[in-house]
């Protein structure tokens, strides 16, 4: 996750709070993953445009160490591109943690990426959390804990 709150971020921002109304200053802006290491990343946002994605996965260490607090039901999320511009406001509508091993084949159907397939959903997001971990000089592990968000599309910057 990474990603900083521009002016363009805080005008995509107050724009939805004002169309929505929304009546808070809180919200999280961060893409869902590093493109340095996840170069899919932007096709990731594509998915949640088209209904697809509906669910994102990180491990529990990508939050104290990308700095960002963990989200919670309810919280806003400026999901930002590559180059840090906004494509969708999210709001949080669930959050569980399962060790990775464990994570259900249900959710790995809300993510929507490849065939939906838990197989598909442990490849992908073990081959991202072996990067993470082997560039925080961290072992990787089956039993990692991982932090499984639920959202809905609340806005996007091209809506009218």
């Amino acid at each position: 996750m990474i990603g900083t709150k521009t002016e363009l971020v805080e005008q995509f921002w107050r724009r939805c709070c004002r169309e929505h109304g929304i009546d808070s200053d809180d919200y999280f802006a961060s893409t869902f993953a590093d493109p340095k290491m996840a170069t899919y990343h932007d096709t990731l946002l594509d998915l949640v445009g088209q209904g697809k994605k509906r669910a994102t996965a990180h491990l529990e260490l990508d939050f104290p160490r990308s700095n960002v607090n963990r989200r919670t039901p309810g919280d806003y999320w400026v999901v930002l591109d590559s180059v840090n511009l906004p494509r969708f406001l999210l709001r949080i509508t669930d959050v569980e943690s399962w060790p990775f091993d464990k994570v259900p084949v249900t959710f790995a159907a809300r993510e929507g990426e490849g065939d939906c397939s838990l197989q598909y959903w442990r490849e992908v997001h073990r081959d991202y959390f072996q990067q993470q971990c082997a560039s925080w000089s961290v072992e990787w592990s089956e039993s990692l804990e991982t932090v499984c968000e639920g959202f809905e599309l609340v806005s996007s910057p091209d809506e009218n």
